[in-house]
């Protein structure tokens, strides 16, 4: 399709590993701070001590004024609080306009997992008479979008994705002309049985070496035993997009301009997120840049969806070798420090990708430059964050999905 809209970003909402908040999240990237540690307590003692990265914990009530008791289940105060942030952030003014123009497209991974756990516990231990046909409303995956469109009165195109990306859906409606401003975010709670799930099917990195003994994630980075890994964190992110026109108008703050995407399926991809194919990913960066009109010599940096080195290796440079052309690329995942938050990540990855271009700096991958021998020089990764000054102009955001398909998003610096 071809663009009749300039597309910004204006408005950046984070609640993760890394904190709650646009500052806060900031200040850990340039400090080189990691957020995910080694979680000891869990709800089943099956789980031992393991890397995870445990998302900071918030009072849904002392960031939304006017909620009631009783509040949405923590599924949704993850989209709420996101949400908030992202706006507050953007300097929207919600009751200014017009509501119908005001779009919100979501993004999960696992959906309201709590809700429907506890839904068939009730119905299968205490019978279907037992059971308040309320709870079962709670249980559906959209229970998240009715609760974030209904406090924010946002009544314009609004959409529930699984295991997609809601920036790629939002910025389609702007250039339809659909909305003005579309609100696009992701979110996953990570809860223990998830958890569970994953370690059982032995796709969570162990933390105990060769002898047993548990050791810090960087002695673990690099191992064979690494290859196949992830792992696993909690997070919610969100940006405001709107149409260029909009944002001067308002004079709101304005982050990047999105110059468009591509989004292909991944002719390998499972539903772990573990394997992947270089070539596919490839021609969906190639296609990207074709798409918006740019040239593989002017990427300058790539925001990655790798979570773990092995990724980076086997997959997401391949693919950067092939596709950009300039004697210097820059590669940067916020992956390894919040771990693989599933729904929210590929947002994450989309406001660390806009924040780097805006505040001219790469952040810091803490991956140590021995366990990724054997990555083409051409590529830059950094293992503490970096200013580049007049050094970022494009950008390209790679995010993977559960539900099988890429995309590769491109910033331009306004």
């Amino acid at each position: 399709m071809e663009n009749q809209q300039r597309i910004v970003i204006t408005g950046v909402g984070t609640v993760s590993s890394m904190g709650v908040g646009k500052a806060s999240f900031i200040d850990k990237i340039t400090q080189n701070l990691s957020g995910i540690s080694l979680r000891e307590k869990w709800e089943y003692q099956e789980i031992e001590k393991q890397y995870c990265g445990v998302c900071t914990e918030f009072s849904i009530k002392n960031y939304l004024a006017g909620l009631r008791f009783p509040f949405p289940l923590r599924y949704s105060q993850l989209a709420m609080l996101g949400c908030h942030l992202a706006i507050d952030d953007a300097q929207l003014d919600l009751p200014s306009f017009s509501p119908e123009r005001l779009g919100l497209i979501l993004n999960t991974d696992i959906a309201a997992n709590a809700a429907v756990e506890s839904y068939l516990t009730k119905l299968y231990e205490r019978g279907a008479d037992k059971v308040s046909p309320l709870n079962f409303t709670k249980t559906v995956a959209n229970c998240a979008l009715g609760d974030v469109t209904r406090f924010f009165k946002l009544r314009g195109p609004s959409s529930m994705l699984l295991g997609e990306n809601s920036a790629a859906y939002g910025f389609d409606l702007l250039q339809d002309d659909k909305a003005d401003v579309m609100i696009c975010g992701g979110f996953d709670e990570l809860r223990d049985s998830t958890f569970f799930n994953y370690v059982l099917s032995d796709k969570v990195l162990s933390p105990k070496n060769e002898k047993g003994e548990y050791v810090s994630l960087k002695e673990k980075l690099g191992t064979p035993e690494e290859e196949g890994k992830l792992i696993l964190g909690e997070g919610s992110a969100f940006v405001v997009m709107e149409k260029l026109e909009h944002a001067l108008e308002r004079n709101a703050p304005i982050y990047a301009e999105v110059l468009g995407y591509s989004t292909g399926c991944d002719g390998i991809g499972n539903h772990l997120l573990t394997e992947r194919s270089h070539t596919d990913l490839a021609s969906v960066m190639l296609d990207s840049i074709q798409h918006t009109g740019i040239s593989e010599n002017d990427v300058d940096l790539v925001v990655g969806g790798s979570c773990l080195p092995w990724q980076v290796k086997s997959y997401e440079a391949k693919a950067i070798e092939n596709v950009c052309k300039k004697e210097e690329v820059y590669y940067t995942t916020i992956k390894s420090k919040t771990g693989e938050t599933l729904g929210a990540s590929a947002t994450l990855s989309l406001a660390t990708g806009a924040l780097g271009v805006k505040y001219e700096m790469v952040p810091g991958t803490g991956f140590p430059n021995q366990v990724l021998e054997g990555v083409n020089k051409q590529i830059i990764i950094p293992e503490e964050s970096v200013e580049v000054k007049d050094k970022i102009n494009y950008a390209i955001v790679n995010s993977i999905h559960l539900g099988g398909n890429t995309t590769s998003m491109v910033l331009k610096k306004y």
